[in-house]
């Protein structure tokens, strides 16, 4: 489980964004590495925070924008990403559908899950999950 952060612009130095990271609160460690004057190798030791980082698109890392993508072997800092993560709502679901194996089952269709909100979590917003 890597990612890769993409910064826009130039990205900032490795004890910048690993002291951004120590900030985030994530449950267990981090490893972070340079890979190009854009990129930066991101492994979390926990699923869980591979989920975090990953289920939000952007971070904003000492001023600079970067973007999370998931890491693979045929990674070319050259070459953009036809992958991105995305939010789907669905709008007055029976709250029997609220569980999480139902909604990871429905939202398969469009790729593969990552999280589910708080508020649909916690059931706090009952007119949408």
């Amino acid at each position: 489980m890597a990612l890769l952060g993409k910064f826009s612009l130039k990205r900032p130095s490795i004890e910048g964004i690993r002291h951004a990271f120590s900030l985030l609160g994530l449950a267990g460690p981090c490893r972070l590495g340079a890979v190009d004057h854009k990129h930066a190798l991101i492994v979390p030791k926990l699923e869980s925070d591979f989920l975090r980082l990953r289920s939000r698109f952007s971070w904003s890392i000492a001023k600079s924008p970067m973007r999370i993508f998931r890491w693979s072997i045929n990674f070319d800092p050259s070459e953009e990403s036809p992958l991105a993560p995305v939010w789907v709502n669905y709008l007055n679901l029976r709250h029997q559908l609220f569980d999480k194996a139902a909604l990871f089952r429905i939202s398969k269709v469009f790729g593969v899950p990552l999280k589910i909100d708080k508020a649909t979590t916690d059931f706090s917003r009952p007119s949408v999950a």
